[in-house]
């Protein structure tokens, strides 16, 4: 029993020492940096001291009552109820420091994500999708693509003219995503119109969202703009 017991904790060992030293090896230089890989390292390293949390509470279980831990067994001591507490300490440290490393890298990669957002503010002409419509006789428009053509800064609102049917709306920042550089890449010529204009799919007329509106109690603002001078490409800065 004693070399079952030897060979099952002696493996959990080594792989409990194997991946702290792995965990060691990429240890970052300086509090400021992290090096490549240390979540997984710490997240292996939580599982093999989980494996040997396992086997010595199961190898500890499986002892008669009273059995002494023969003298100068370092690898039977592990069944010790204080060396278990404290391989539980261990793997709760582990733990820990693996939810701090993918924290962190959650928080890095929501701030490069950030800088691509912001290589991508919103200007006119770009290409942009409806988004977020919620009234049920705008919901329709949902999924449709535009392109932007000016901002009214006294209302705060962006005007787009949509691919397919030509009609113009005014939406906030947040009814508009899906942002693409080019016109060509969503289908839009320069004009910005459908290569497809027979393809109208979902697609309805202002009449049919106006009449749909007035069928369910809604209504539908339209602000028609014939001309403009001195739009702003952009919202200026608050």
């Amino acid at each position: 029993q004693q070399l079952t017991e030897g060979g099952v904790l002696g493996r959990a060992l080594a792989s409990v020492d194997a991946a702290l030293q792995r965990v060691a090896d990429l240890q970052p230089k300086d509090a400021h940096s992290a090096t490549r890989g240390l979540s997984s390292a710490l997240f292996a390293a939580e599982g093999a001291v989980s494996g040997l949390q396992r086997a010595a509470s199961e190898t500890a279980a499986s002892r008669p009552a009273g059995m002494a831990i023969p003298t100068g067994d370092d690898i039977s001591t592990l069944v010790d109820e204080d060396v278990r507490n404290n391989i539980v300490e261990l793997r709760l440290c582990l733990e820990r420091c693996v939810f701090i490393m993918r924290a962190e890298e959650g928080e890095a990669a929501q701030a490069t994500s950030g800088e691509d957002r912001k290589e991508e503010e919103l200007s006119v002409g770009a290409v942009v999708e409806v988004s977020g419509l919620t009234s049920s006789a705008e919901q329709g428009l949902n999924g449709q693509k535009g392109q932007l053509e000016r901002y009214d800064e006294a209302l705060g609102l962006w005007q787009l003219r949509l691919a397919v049917s030509g009609t113009r709306l005014l939406l906030g920042e947040d009814l508009v995503a899906g942002l693409r550089r080019s016109g060509a890449a969503a289908g839009l010529s320069p004009r910005g119109r459908s290569r497809s204009p027979r393809r109208l799919g979902n697609v309805r007329s202002l009449m049919q969202i106006t009449q749909d509106a007035a069928a369910d109690g809604d209504y539908v603002l339209v602000h028609h703009v014939v001309a403009w001078t001195g739009a702003d490409a952009k919202p200026s800065p608050s």
